[in-house]
């Protein structure tokens, strides 16, 4: 599985995957606690507290502000995958082709 032409660029794969990991799990979870949060002071429905109507600004604000960098963060996973992984195989001739 280690191909010792590339130590270089599995090390930077694996770490553009700890990156990436990082980034999108702490962010996807701080947007998914602050809407969790902002919920139920909702429909609350204390004088005071937030309208029902805000709920669909939340939850665009939530997507914006936090989706964007769940986005970066499972690119630099994945651009970290495919580094780590390195090219694929030439594929070989598959059933269908080898009774031809």
């Amino acid at each position: 599985m280690s191909d010792p032409d590339r130590p270089g660029q599995r090390i930077v794969g694996a770490m553009l995957m700890a990156v990436g990991g990082m980034v999108a799990a702490l962010c996807g979870l701080c947007s998914a606690l602050f809407l969790a949060q902002t919920i139920p002071h909702v429909l609350d429905g204390r004088p005071g507290e937030l309208e029902p109507q805000s709920i669909p600004d939340a939850i665009v604000t939530v997507a914006l502000v936090g989706g964007i960098p769940v986005l970066i963060g499972a690119g630099l996973f994945w651009l970290g995958w495919r580094l780590y992984r390195g090219p694929r195989p030439p594929r070989s001739a598959g059933v269908a082709d080898t009774f031809e």
